[in-house]
């Protein structure tokens, strides 16, 4: 049986050797009152136990390994944050360390039980390891571990946006923007859209505010949807375009780069470029403007802008619609938006400036929008398992992704209480 690092830490954390009378190496006795705070940073794995030898206590620090050689393997010795380490936890103690640190052998503590669950789900081949079990694990730690999934799942988000402003000088509009844009059309065309808002950036796009003829000859011309057109609208944006081309020296992107195929005429890249001309010529400072809004409906006001009037009776240029279009960006789409970033970038707001009241409308919002239907959903819609809102959808898609996938059944409140359940009924 393969033991793992991560289960000796699962087990340490668990409590499950609080207050047994255990035997170190040299044949001391040992009492654990508190295992200390799992570390997240460099240095010993806990900090800050509680232990008894001999009935004297002891305050410090925790290092697990497998084996105790793995102390050298690691050169610890060599490392002052180690120096406060009063216990050396390990599977199987196969050499005797220089350093004189109390070592306990996990080797005969462990419940075989929970062994052997911990060995199934490893071995487990279904999509989800303990879809087998899950059934039994009581809703309120499911929906607990939700709540850790969807924090951590925004967090992620948080710390990449906030890497992200460091590098454009905090220059939040231009950002959100970027992120808008890119999540606005399907995934097919995320990187040809990500490409569009390089050349023509925000503050590039500011510039032809005089006018929404001005942006939608940039955006399109740009994008390279001008070309070889014979439609009035189009020649018409086109001169404006390779006006501003010259001028603000615009390399064009070829039109074979967008995708159209299989995709609803809403979806269109065309119709989103048109959308996203509208709602930049209508506002000025559009985050500043959302992070205004009190509520959803309110958001929906703000961004549900009927784009120009050729756009009513065109998703792509030169092809008529027998009918007239619905414009403006969708109900349903505009929730993807809050999700993905509004959402990430209301808790990015809240953490630097310090405003939990950004925060909670973040969760309200979030609460409030019907869950996503997507594959990772789907698997958990199969074990009976729902999401309530869009927050628990994003956490099921993170649970799978960080989690699940990779088998880290010993991270998981889950797993947790899976692998224990036996030592509980035995």
């Amino acid at each position: 049986m393969k033991i793992s690092e991560n289960l000796l830490q699962f087990i340490w954390k668990s409590k499950i050797l609080l207050q047994k009378k255990l035997t170190l190496t040299n044949g001391e006795s040992i009492i654990i009152h508190q295992p200390g705070i799992l570390n997240s940073n460099q240095g010993p794995d806990f900090l800050m136990a509680k232990i008894l030898i001999n009935d004297i206590e002891w305050v410090g620090n925790i290092e697990i390994h497998l084996k105790s050689s793995d102390w050298n393997r690691h050169q610890h010795s060599q490392d002052q944050n180690y120096n406060n380490v009063i216990l050396h936890v390990v599977y199987e103690n196969d050499i005797l360390l220089e350093r004189d640190i109390p070592c306990l052998e996990m080797n005969g503590y462990i419940d075989v039980n929970l062994l052997k669950q911990y060995q199934i789900l490893m071995d487990s081949q279904t999509v989800i390891p303990c879809q087998n079990f899950i059934s039994d694990v009581p809703r309120i730690i499911i929906q607990s571990q939700w709540d850790n999934m969807m924090a951590a799942r925004l967090q992620s988000k948080v710390e990449r946006l906030k890497n992200e402003l460091s590098l454009n000088n905090f220059d939040w509009e231009a950002l959100f923007y970027n992120k808008l844009c890119y999540y606005l059309v399907t995934p097919v065309n995320s990187d040809s859209m990500n490409e569009l808002t390089k050349r023509v950036s925000y503050n590039l796009l500011q510039k032809q505010k005089e006018s929404l003829e001005s942006i939608e000859a940039i955006l399109f011309g740009t994008a390279g949807f001008l070309e070889d057109q014979s439609d009035a609208y189009a020649l018409e944006l086109q001169a404006r375009f390779l006006h501003l081309k010259a001028k603000h020296q615009i390399q064009e992107m070829e039109s074979v780069n967008w995708k159209f195929l299989r995709m609803r005429p809403s979806h269109f890249p065309t119709m989103r470029i048109a959308q996203i001309a509208t709602l930049y010529f209508n506002n000025n400072q559009i985050l500043n403007l959302i992070l205004e809004c009190n509520t959803v409906a309110q958001f929906y006001s703000l961004m549900q802008h009927n784009a120009s009037q050729y756009w009513e009776r065109h998703y792509s240029f030169g092809n008529p619609t027998k009918k007239s279009n619905k414009s403006h960006i969708g109900k349903n789409t505009l929730d993807i938006l809050i999700i993905n970033v509004v959402a990430p970038f209301f808790y990015t707001y809240a953490e630097i400036n310090h405003n939990n009241q950004i925060k909670s409308k973040a969760d309200q919002w979030l609460y409030q929008i019907k869950a996503e239907s997507n594959k990772y959903t789907k698997i958990w819609d199969k074990l009976g398992i729902h999401a309530a809102h869009s927050g628990e959808s994003q956490a099921m898609i993170e649970q799978y992704k960080s989690l699940c996938s990779l088998h880290k059944c010993v991270d998981c409140k889950i797993g947790a209480k899976i692998l224990t359940q036996n030592l509980l009924n035995n």
